[in-house]
């Protein structure tokens, strides 16, 4: 068979366990109070984007040639750039909750209110639609899809025969990895002001018990 063909076939298999997963157990979706309610996240898309990506690249050469790839620097680059950036986001969630409970209500988070829309929820903030998301799933969008036009032209021609394959696996420029992780980086950086008014909130309860206290013991 084509390897295109199969790489197609792969894509296709997956794309249907991401959307089962989704729906099953929310897997692009945030934490929240109502998980029947809750925001697609940006950050736990951008990890499933280049798992899909990279994990339907794997699979497409092996069953093509019978071999195992070797993944170039610049692709497990890429996933640990997401898989931090899941990670930052979620501890920033967590901090958001304590916050959220020390104010003694969760409703003010704004990943509990989801629009409805995948592009809507992971392009918004508590403000609407913010150019660092924007620009994050811009980046990974055109970064992934150009992968897999790579991936696409050099699997034409696999088979068990074929000596090498690991060229098959695009390699990214060093600027270009830079430049994910910058605009990565913003994301999380901007991502722990968009829940602010927690903080504000907290301080403010946390003021004015002070003042109970002191009045109390005046």
């Amino acid at each position: 068979m084509n390897g295109q063909y199969i790489y197609l076939l792969v894509l296709l298999l997956f794309l249907v366990v991401i959307i089962f997963l989704q729906k099953k157990y929310h897997l692009l979706a945030d934490s929240g109070i109502n998980a029947a309610n809750r925001a697609y996240s940006l950050s736990r898309t951008q990890l499933v984007w280049w798992s899909y990506i990279v994990l339907s690249t794997i699979v497409a050469i092996v069953i093509g040639s019978g071999k195992l790839p070797k993944l170039s620097e610049s692709t497990l680059v890429l996933l640990g750039i997401g898989a931090l950036t899941t990670i930052s986001s979620r501890l920033t969630d967590i901090s958001d909750d304590k916050k959220a409970a020390g104010n003694g209500t969760t409703a003010q988070i704004s990943r509990n209110d989801s629009t409805g829309n995948f592009f809507l929820d992971i392009l918004s903030d508590n403000e609407g639609v913010s150019i660092h998301r924007l620009q994050s799933v811009v980046f990974n969008l055109v970064f992934g899809i150009w992968f897999m036009y790579k991936v696409m032209i050099e699997i034409k021609g696999i088979s068990p025969d074929i000596t090498g394959i690991n060229h098959m696996i695009p390699n990214f420029d060093k600027s270009n990895l830079i430049m994910m992780g910058i605009s990565s980086g913003t994301y999380i950086a901007l991502k722990t002001t968009e829940n602010a008014h927690l903080t504000q909130a907290v301080t403010n309860k946390e003021a004015q018990a002070t003042d109970t206290t002191t009045n109390t013991n005046s």
